[in-house]
């Protein structure tokens, strides 16, 4: 409401004396006859402007009055915002920050102009102080009048303190931040503010689940809940919390508690999406981030998870539609880049999965993950020296991961460089004791080196821990063909094949088994099935055209090792080959 001083009214009086003063002159210098009439003119016009004064004077009131009931809505409903909010996971912070942003920088921002004429003097420069950032400025002044304002600095300091732990949250120190938030906490129960109180819970769990401490982080969000029974957002952290613990029927019960008291809630529904993915309900998954991309349309994030489950589906195609549209809609979402390279490194597409990773790479030099599955892609192109630098690469960054180490042996093998290869699947191993294949591929580096004891140690080791593991069944079989033990080179390769029928390369292998022990039969009905499997298979030919010559059926080896050399490029092969086809052909 607007308030006069005596100064005021002596310079009004002051005002409305020289103006009649001045208006009587101007009557007198008039005729006789009209200075009646224009002097009752005169103060007729007077008359009317006071009234008008004094009618814009109440109207001036009333709205005033009328702003600090908007003001204190605005205010009120700022800090149900930013209860609601700045105390959110990250991923979950940049979320709905950007749904609500527009609406903070322009409604709370007037509402923020309003109030400091509604506020007392004190309490309002302390605000201004913290709007502009001196926040120990206004810790040191509020420290001065505690005794006698006792409640109202509690409330200071909360928000203080509060906007300290902000600051450190979003430079990602979580911890310094959890420490303020403590703070806060202490002085806002001071204060007795119940909302203040809340945030504090809020911010907490916040500081708390960014730190991977997440029963802490539900203890908070709990005490937030308490409070605040109708707040949504707490509802939805608290369900992120039992989601990292892996407790997906918890996490799904607080977000349906979100979605009822918020049904327009986009992040609650992508987040009990993600909950119903990980239990291998992809329809309910897809219809959830379905309904979060209706909610809200430009949700890069639900259009990337909902691809997500379109690949659990092997729906490659819709996966890849999904991504492409999460990044047409958020071009840095780097996941969406990776998600999408490894959808066509599924598909055998690798160059345009070599272009999404190097594509997230560029986006992020230090993101491990898609340096490593660069490197697959040039895996599974046959280029083992750009696979090499990646998988280095991503070793580099720290990448803790059993994969990275074992894909870098793969490479290291293929070099014939088996001391490294076997170097890091010793890594693999010790970051994920139960690898089967790391075992598998260990003893495969120890049989090239003709260390077939441990290598035959390492294969029963992987069959130990996977008891249906063909291959490594087959590679033990070789093993002990190098052992020339025969008998039990052939019972590896009979489980192999058992496990595995379509396995052309066993039937290859036991083959030669029987072709060394001299039964000629049994080794040409194998490279018959080797061949039937795969008729591009070189080997198989080999060994047939090599049974077949020393059955004295010189044309069926001589079409065998035909058929070798228009398939294989091992030099050292085909030259023996050669030299069967001239002893053949009498030459």
């Amino acid at each position: 409401m607007r308030q006069h001083s005596w100064w005021f009214w002596i310079v009004v009086i002051i005002a409305t004396a020289v103006v009649l003063f001045a208006g009587s002159l101007v009557v007198l210098r008039l005729p006789t006859e009209w200075q009646l009439w224009a002097f009752g003119a005169y103060l007729a016009f007077l008359a009317i402007s006071a009234a008008l004064s004094f009618w814009a004077d109440v109207g001036g009131i009333r709205s005033s009055l009328r702003g600090e009931e908007v003001t204190r809505e605005l205010v009120a409903e700022q800090k149900k915002i930013r209860t609601a909010v700045e105390a959110l996971p990250k991923r979950i912070r940049e979320e709905t920050t950007a749904v609500l942003s527009d609406f903070i920088d322009g409604r709370a921002a007037i509402a923020l102009e309003i109030s400091i004429v509604t506020e007392d003097k004190f309490i309002q420069e302390q605000q201004e102080k913290l709007r502009a950032g001196k926040i120990d400025e206004v810790i040191r002044t509020v420290e001065k009048h505690r005794v006698e304002r006792v409640s109202e600095c509690s409330g200071l300091m909360a928000r203080a303190y509060l906007q300290k732990g902000d600051t450190e949250f979003h430079a990602r120190r979580f911890d310094r931040a959890e420490q303020f938030y403590r703070v806060s906490l202490r002085e806002a129960r001071g204060s007795g503010e119940q909302k203040i109180i809340a945030e504090c819970y809020f911010e907490l769990g916040a500081a708390a689940g960014m730190q991977g401490m997440y029963q802490e982080a539900r203890r908070y969000f709990s005490e937030t809940i308490k409070i605040r029974p109708d707040l949504a957002e707490a509802y939805n952290n608290r369900g992120i919390a039992y989601y990292r613990q892996g407790d997906y029927e918890q996490a799904i019960v607080d977000y349906s508690k979100a979605i009822e008291l918020k049904p327009y809630y986009a992040e609650a529904y992508n987040n009990r999406g993600l909950a119903y993915r990980y239990k291998n309900k992809h329809d309910l998954a897809i219809a959830h981030f379905g309904r979060a991309i209706e909610l809200k349309p430009d949700y890069a994030e639900a259009y990337n998870n909902r691809g997500n489950a379109y690949y659990r589906q092997g729906d490659y195609e819709q996966a890849i539609v999904d991504y492409s549209k999460a990044i047409q809609l958020k071009p840095d979402l780097i996941e969406a880049y990776d998600n999408r390279g490894i959808t066509y490194h599924h598909q055998g597409n690798y160059e345009w999965a070599i272009v999404d990773y190097s594509k997230a790479v560029g986006l992020k030099p230090d993101y491990a993950e898609a340096y490593y599955n660069r490197g697959l892609a040039y895996a599974a192109q046959g280029n083992y020296n750009l696979a090499f630098a990646d998988y280095d690469r991503a070793i580099e960054l720290k990448l803790e991961d059993a994969d990275a180490y074992y894909n870098r042996g793969v490479v290291y093998y293929h070099r014939e460089e088996y001391d490294l290869a076997i170097a890091d699947y010793n890594e693999a191993i010790k970051l994920k004791p139960d690898y089967a294949e790391a075992y598998n591929n260990r003893g495969n580096a120890y049989r090239c080196q003709g260390n077939y004891d441990l290598a035959i140690a390492n294969y029963n080791k992987a069959i130990e821990l996977r008891p249906d593991y063909a291959k490594a069944y087959s590679n033990r079989g070789n093993a002990y063909h190098r052992q020339s033990n025969y008998d039990l080179a052939i019972a590896n390769y009979n489980k192999a094949i058992e496990l595995k029928p379509e396995d052309a390369v066993a039937y290859n292998n036991r083959g030669a088994v029987y072709e060394d022990k001299g039964e000629y039969d049994l080794a040409i009905a194998d490279y018959d099935n080797a061949v039937e499997l795969r008729p591009d298979y070189d080997n198989p030919y080999y060994g047939r055209g090599v049974a077949h010559k020393m059955r004295g059926e010189k044309e069926d080896a001589i079409r065998d090792f035909e058929q070798f050399l228009e398939l294989s490029e091992d030099e050292y092969w085909r030259k023996k080959a050669e030299e069967h086809l001239k002893e053949l052909r009498g030459q």
